[in-house]
């Protein structure tokens, strides 16, 4: 929360909104349990009852939930999309006015290419991390809890598989997230040096060709573009080391959920509808899994931009505006006057 402290009234003033997004989450996994269970109700009604007055409540129970469901979803998602939307473009809007208060020394040192990643690229980073992201892993988490209780409800010993996999999951995580922040880091750095490459090249094309001096840039480019794709190639291939490894996990995961369901109804523990409702929202039951990897990954490039976005925010700014006294000033003459922003070299 600290590395929030700049941009947290960007994010957080709409609050009664993201209440109700929240809400609207909250009542779909409600409605993800009436699934469930309608489907069950729908199978063992069929194969044992054969009451077609059951079966036909049972299939409007399953789309009236399925039905709200959906909605619930989109009307959060949009939610929580405005609001990410409508904070991203206030939180450029703050950078801008933020870096017109910066004084000259700054803009000498100063990168074009950089400041223009941190403004579009950094920024969309945190805004699809807050409208997109967090809300996706939120919902799947939600989701999931109202299957895992009726899988549990099905078979206590679930549990225990539920557990490994989280387990694993988390010594997986652990082992690539230092990894994935690091490399990360170097992509957007890289990013940057090259995009200033590019606006040096652009806002100087002229005088390039006049000085005949294409063969130098296009080597200086095309290193920049190599470096850029050495580094997001080392990147890529951690993360997918890491859903590599995940996927292995559910692989095992599902071939264990469907031994102890298979047992179950040779044994008459677990009627069919119950597998088969269990087997057909699993994916939901995994989805918060799955999304654990990408979400990690998405998290260190969201600290990264943040870091980034931050350490413009919380520069330093020069006070332009200050009341000067001058009615007694008659007039105003410069003599031998210099001025640097370095010592060494005179503007």
């Amino acid at each position: 929360m600290k590395d929030l402290k700049y941009i947290s009234k960007f994010i957080f003033q709409y609050k009664i909104k993201q209440a109700i997004a929240f809400l609207c989450l909250i009542l779909n996994s409600f409605f993800t349990y009436l699934i469930a269970y309608a489907m069950m109700q729908i199978i063992d009604s069929m194969t044992v009852l054969s009451d077609i007055k059951v079966v036909l409540c049972y299939i409007i129970l399953y789309i009236g939930s399925a039905i709200t469901s959906n909605i619930l979803i989109l009307v959060a998602d949009y939610i929580f999309l405005k609001i990410s939307r409508r904070a991203a473009t206030e939180l450029k809007l703050e950078l801008c006015r933020h870096m017109m208060k910066f004084d000259g020394q700054y803009f000498v040192n100063a990168k074009t290419g950089e400041l223009l990643t941190v403004l579009e690229d950094d920024i969309e980073k945190i805004q699809n991390m807050f409208g997109k992201k967090v809300p996706t892993f939120l919902a799947d988490v939600l989701t999931s809890m109202p299957i895992i209780v009726f899988a549990l409800y099905i078979e206590k010993c679930l549990i225990l598989v539920l557990f490994i996999i989280v387990l694993l999951t988390y010594f997986v995580q652990k082992y690539y997230i230092k990894k994935i922040h690091f490399l990360y880091t170097k992509c957007r750095e890289s990013i940057s040096q090259s995009n200033s490459v590019f606006q040096e090249f652009v806002s100087q094309l002229l005088d390039i060709i006049a000085l005949n001096a294409d063969i130098y840039f296009r080597g200086k480019i095309k290193r920049n573009l190599s470096y850029v794709e050495d580094t997001y190639v080392q990147y890529g291939f951690v993360c997918n080391m890491r859903s590599f490894w995940f996927s292995m996990f559910s692989v095992i995961t599902v071939t264990v959920i469907f031994c102890i369901g298979g047992y179950g109804i040779m044994q008459s523990t677990i009627s069919i509808g119950a597998i088969m409702a269990m087997v057909g929202n699993f994916s939901k039951i995994m989805a918060p899994f799955a999304k654990i990897s990408d979400f990690s990954a998405s998290y260190q490039e969201y600290k990264v931009a943040l870091k980034r976005v931050n350490s413009i925010l919380q520069l330093y700014t020069s006070e332009k505006e200050k009341d000067y006294n001058t009615e007694d000033i008659c007039s105003i003459s410069f003599k031998n006057v210099e001025f640097a922003y370095n010592e060494s070299q005179n503007v």
